[in-house]
């Protein structure tokens, strides 16, 4: 997790840089997988 934080902050650290973060919006999505087979 700690990693994907990371990458984030980078991602925005970019878009600040370039001058487009008031004008973005992030959606953050998950997929939490399967459980023995099953869909969780």
């Amino acid at each position: 997790m700690q990693a994907s934080l990371k990458l984030l902050s980078s991602y925005i650290d970019m878009l600040k840089n370039n001058g487009v973060y008031d004008n973005t919006v992030i959606v953050i999505t998950a997929d939490h997988g399967y459980n023995n087979g099953e869909r969780i």
